[in-house]
């Protein structure tokens, strides 16, 4: 995805760290994040690297990289 001409950061699930206990599943306001087996899923024609999924992951699972 870019904006202006810049790669936008993109959110990546660690999934030994992930626990699925959805919150940031129900956070997402993009509705990119679904459960896939025993992680997360990012859809990213739908995630805009907001990254207000990060603080709510109590285990630190999720995280933006350039």
């Amino acid at each position: 995805m870019k904006d202006e001409g810049r790669c936008l950061p993109r959110l990546v699930v660690a999934g030994h760290r992930c626990v699925t206990c959805l919150r940031c599943v129900l956070h997402c306001t993009a509705d990119a994040l679904s459960v896939d087996g025993d992680t997360v899923a990012v859809d990213r024609g739908r995630c805009v690297s907001c990254g207000t999924c990060i603080p709510i992951c109590r285990t630190d699972a999720l995280s933006l990289i350039r």
